[in-house]
């Protein structure tokens, strides 16, 4: 049904589609692991091949990625759902906040080498289209203490500790307060290190 849009009438489209996407993490819990071949294409259809206008789509299977991640496992998961998820990065702010609500559930369901690639990924997503879009420096502000609980020490350091600096002192105070709990995370992750290991 996915693949049979009607360019006629794309409001009706977006609608169904959007059902679809939203029902689709039961779906794949409900028959489980092992039938996510038969699934397969037809997510992959969902997340990747609609018209661009068809944002509402997206934004909804960004929103559950890491609930497909957690039935299917690892290695599908990374054979399957990485393509979706880069694209999702680099998609709207409304698609790229529904990721970044759950972005630490999802690297939980990926092995740690792909954790490493997403950790240049950072800056990226990071990038917001508004700037006056403070709600998103907010959510990420709220992932980073979860993001630090998956990396190395010197990982943090390098990586994520330059980004929650940078949030400390944002014009919102909403982001301010986030980072600062993430910020709390981090000194308590450096707390029992040596300097020789950070650095």
């Amino acid at each position: 049904m996915a693949s049979n849009v009607d360019e006629n009438n794309p409001r009706q489209d977006d609608d169904i589609l959007t059902h679809c996407a939203y029902a689709f993490p039961g779906v794949v819990y409900t028959l489980g692991k092992d039938s996510w071949s038969l699934l397969r294409n037809t997510y992959l259809t969902l997340a990747e091949n609609l018209p661009h206008s068809m944002s509402n789509v997206r934004q909804t299977l960004a929103c559950s990625l890491h609930e497909i991640a957690h039935v299917i496992g690892p290695e599908q998961t990374e054979q399957d759902l990485i393509h979706p998820f880069n694209n999702f990065i680099y998609d709207i702010d409304s698609v790229k906040i529904g990721l970044l609500k759950n972005l630490s559930k999802f690297l939980q369901n990926v092995s740690p080498r792909y954790r490493q690639e997403l950790l240049q990924q950072m800056k990226e997503i990071q990038k917001c289209e508004d700037r006056k879009n403070w709600r998103y420096r907010q959510t990420f502000a709220s992932q980073l203490p979860h993001l630090s609980e998956l990396y190395t020490t010197k990982e943090v350091y390098d990586h994520i500790q330059p980004i929650v600096m940078n949030l400390t002192v944002d014009q919102v105070a909403q982001v301010r307060q986030a980072s600062f709990t993430a910020l709390s995370k981090l000194l308590q992750k450096f707390k029992h290190q040596s300097e020789d290991r950070i650095l």
